[in-house]
């Protein structure tokens, strides 16, 4: 979809078309009566969403993405809860949000302490199983309540204005860019008619609250490093190949002893939550 055929407000917004927002546009429009769309910065050739097949007009600088995935202990969710005054948040109250996914008895069952096979996002054919492919497959992006522009960065929230159903302010608009050779060809903006919903990462989203004003410029960070060719090469014209798999093959995860917490603050949720997580990582 073209800038000019995104309409100017949806009930939803979502910045970024990575993990959580794939997964969210996917859910939200089962509702037919629900308008979302999804501003991403990536194309169908990008890592973001489609595929992890670096660009080769970006002398193939992509990250690649390790592949495996870990959701951290009960006692991490439970935490989150109890910050937040919402039990939606809750381990129990998420595990019907985690069998959704392919289970397995492992670490990721909320007691990550021990040593076993890493899991990986990858398919018996090679390829990345990703949010993109798995919420957002053809079947999903046909939904005519949903609409997905690629190539369109967000630049920033604009300013807030005052909720009308409350006290506070509420961030309701979006305003982006069309990427046309590494520069922005035109800005816009699209309201959210009920919530802007920021998952843009851990680097996207402090990027898009930075430049709306909000957080401390110092905090930005990026780091891309490119991908070894050779392997990339022959994933590329091959099949599966070293860039195949995650290179982690264990996972332990591990605590620090009791007693080095005598005179400092244990940072960890609970006795079930690891600080250290230990990969054993295949290097070619």
């Amino acid at each position: 979809m073209s800038a000019s055929e995104v309409s100017t407000s949806y009930d939803f917004v979502i910045v970024d078309g990575g993990t959580a927002g794939n997964v969210l546009a996917k859910r939200l429009t089962e509702d037919p009566k629900i308008r979302v769309v999804v501003v991403e910065s990536g194309g169908f050739d990008r890592p973001t969403l489609g595929t992890s097949r670096p660009h080769p007009k970006l002398a193939l600088r992509a990250s690649i993405d390790g592949m495996v995935y870990t959701r951290g202990s009960a006692e991490d969710y439970d935490l989150i809860a109890n910050v937040t005054g919402d039990e939606g948040w809750s381990c129990d109250r998420l595990q019907n949000y985690f069998r959704k996914l392919p289970f397995n008895a492992d670490y990721n069952s909320g007691k990550p302490l021990g040593f076993g096979w890493a899991q990986s996002t990858i398919t018996s054919f090679g390829r990345r199983d990703s949010s993109a492919t798995s919420y957002l497959g053809p079947r999903f992006t046909r939904r005519a309540n949903l609409h997905i522009l690629l190539n369109n960065r967000v630049l920033r929230l604009p300013p807030a204005t005052h909720s009308p159903s409350g006290p506070g302010l509420r961030f309701s608009a979006v305003e982006y860019g069309e990427i046309v050779e590494g520069a922005y060809s035109s800005r816009r903006a699209v309201v959210a008619a009920k919530e802007t919903i920021l998952s843009a990462g851990s680097v996207g989203t402090p990027h898009v609250l930075l430049h709306s004003g909000i957080g401390d410029d110092d905090t930005r960070n990026r780091y891309n490093p490119p991908p070894v060719k050779q392997f990339l090469d022959e994933w590329n014209f091959k099949g599966p190949s070293p860039l195949t798999s995650s290179t982690t093959t264990h996972i332990r995860y591990l605590r620090l002893p009791d007693n080095l917490f005598d005179t400092a603050v244990n940072p960890s949720a609970g006795v079930n939550t690891s600080h250290i997580e230990l990969p054993f990582t295949l290097f070619f």
